[in-house]
């Protein structure tokens, strides 16, 4: 997950997660879901690019998990 701090996009990039599904939450600093997105991975490299130009500036947090019971979390600082 990059850049961090970001001022607009935030980038997330998995190896090896072919033909997996991979659920994306972004939330708040008080835990509400901002941002949520579902996708089948079919590459064994994705990326996938979130837009935060419109979110207040702030501590957000990334929660990844894929159909292998797999989870990743991430602290994004937004200037």
């Amino acid at each position: 997950v990059y850049p961090n701090p970001t001022n607009d996009f935030v980038n997330i990039q998995l190896s090896a997660f072919e033909n997996e599904k991979v659920s994306i939450q972004l939330l708040n600093s008080v835990g509400e879901i901002v941002f949520f997105n579902d996708d089948l991975v079919n590459a064994a490299d994705w990326n996938y690019k979130i837009d935060l130009s419109k979110f207040a500036i702030g501590l957000y947090y990334i929660n990844i998990a894929t159909s292998n019971d797999q989870l990743y979390n991430y602290k994004i600082t937004k200037r």
